[in-house]
């Protein structure tokens, strides 16, 4: 493997997707915004996620912007891409695109609707990731646990079991729940080789930093890049005042972007975008919608209190 796992230790901003009209991707924009990103100094890259609209995106746009982002960065750090699929057979096919396309490794989003409901096959979600892993033998993955809610639940069996996979390096744990966090930090550190634990909890990431995540994979890292990396250095050294200095300040932002309803969290992270001079609007692709001006302020109000308006 190119990359090893402390290539991932770190924090890894999920990119949104510049857009203009009726939902064309941004091309331009995209290019200036990964230099942005890359200017932030995190370990990785990551776009095709949820935070880039990656399920309103046809397959070949996703190849597309994999293959953008990784001329951009021309190598400065590892570009990381999310891998949907609803099959197995799918899913090995597009690891091998994704990868002939530029990416260095991929997050595996859990295939829906098979891996909805509890309990999970400890068996199915090894077989998936595995076969996947047999598929792009070099190519680092990083496994994506979703809140036990939503079903994709691997619980501490399968997380054992997929440490086991040599090049799958971490896991993008994004329960929102300490005692799910919990959980797969024992099942995950109890391993020879422990895999890379990866919080995906935008509105508590020092939190879950000081609880033992050893960095984040999140949508929020796409703003303020440069402040989400100083204050994982900080959690990291044992600055714990430095870092909830830096917390203080993202907070109000995060967690007014990540509230109920989450799906919001695309446009109004966009409105914030804009206001911060990086996206020229806020496009988002039907039948996702924007949000009310009302909003906008709020969200205009949470960059000023964060002092993250030059």
């Amino acid at each position: 493997m190119k990359y090893e796992k402390d290539s991932f230790r770190g924090v890894i901003p999920a990119g949104f997707l510049p857009m203009v009209g009726d939902g064309e991707i941004d091309w331009a924009t995209l290019a200036d915004y990964v230099d942005y990103l890359v200017g932030g100094h995190p370990c990785a890259v990551a776009f095709n996620m949820e935070a880039s609209e990656v399920a309103a995106l046809e397959a070949d746009e996703q190849l597309q912007v994999t293959s953008a982002v990784a001329g951009r960065v021309a190598g400065r750090l590892p570009v990381v891409s999310g891998l949907v699929a609803g099959s197995t057979r799918r899913a090995k096919e597009l690891a091998r695109e994704q990868v002939s396309a530029g990416a260095d490794a991929l997050v595996i989003f859990p295939p829906l609707p098979t891996f909805l409901g509890q309990p999970l096959s400890g068996d199915m979600v090894y077989a998936y990731h595995s076969e996947i892993a047999d598929a792009v033998p070099d190519t680092p993955l990083i496994a994506f646990q979703l809140p036990r809610s939503y079903g994709a639940y691997y619980g501490p069996e399968a997380l054992a079991r997929l440490s086991g996979i040599p090049t799958l390096v971490a896991m993008k744990e994004a329960s929102f729940d300490p005692a799910s966090f919990g959980e797969a930090l024992a099942s995950t550190r109890s391993e020879p080789d422990p895999i890379v634990l990866l919080t995906g909890s935008d509105t508590a990431i020092l939190e879950y930093l000081v609880l033992g995540a050893e960095g984040t994979l999140i949508g929020f890292a796409a703003i303020a890049t440069d402040l989400n990396v100083a204050m994982w250095q900080a959690s990291r050294d044992g600055d714990y005042p430095k870092a909830r200095e830096i917390w203080d300040r993202l907070r109000p932002l995060a967690t007014h972007c990540w509230r109920p309803p989450i799906r919001d969290m695309r446009p109004r992270m966009k409105e914030a975008l804009v206001l911060s001079g990086i996206f020229p609007e806020a496009t988002v692709r039907a039948p996702q919608l924007a949000v009310t001006r009302d909003e906008v302020d709020a969200i205009r109000q949470a960059l000023k209190q964060g002092d993250l308006l030059s």
